[in-house]
């Protein structure tokens, strides 16, 4: 029985297969090119500041503290512990006085802003996308508790390691992302 003969591929047929399509080649690389660059300038600029914050061991040994919190033992604990420390500082209190402070709240489209027609389209969308169980309405959410939870979205936390966090926060305005940043810092302490 004979068998069958490998197909291999040389440089010649290679560059043959590139020379065949080099127009499309070039055409997709300028029209990607074309779309990242577009990309740049229409979407919006994020800017990220960030600090490392340190805990030790030392903290959790102070009396007061140790009153409040049990002896702990454990290194997989004790760095839940001190995540927990840093995402307390985040208090409802805090988040509000950063958000007016530097204006970052931003108040939802309320109903009222749309026109009669597209009022009545909306609300008849709901409806219908209700009745069809498409759509479940927000149980109540204030306008501020989402505005809160959008903040505390850009804050992230990160462990390096067992003492040490990397703290960040995200914005559209460089000076704001930094003032906020410096805020968080000083809370953190």
């Amino acid at each position: 029985m004979k068998s069958m003969p490998e197909s291999t591929l040389n440089a010649g047929e290679a560059f043959g297969l590139v020379s065949k399509y080099r127009s499309l080649i070039f055409t997709g690389t300028i029209l990607c090119t074309a779309l990242f660059v577009a990309a740049a300038f229409a979407l919006p600029k994020k800017y990220k500041s960030h600090f490392s914050l340190s805990i030790y061991a030392k903290y959790f040994q102070n009396p007061l503290i140790r009153d409040f919190i049990p002896e702990l033992s454990d290194p997989g604990e004790m760095k839940s512990q001190r995540e927990s420390l840093i995402r307390q500082a985040f208090t409802p209190e805090f988040l509000d006085s950063i958000g007016e402070k530097y204006a970052i709240y931003h108040p939802a489209l309320g109903r009222e802003t749309l026109p009669a027609g597209l009022r009545n389209l909306v609300s008849r969308l709901k409806s219908w996308g209700e009745q069809m169980g498409l759509y479940q309405p927000a149980k109540g959410t204030p306008g501020v508790a989402v505005a809160r939870e959008n903040l505390l979205t850009r804050i992230q936390v990160f462990d390096l390691n067992n003492t040490t966090f990397h703290v960040s926060f995200t914005y559209s305005d460089p000076e704001v992302t930094l003032q906020v940043t410096k805020d968080i810092y000083t809370r953190s302490e």
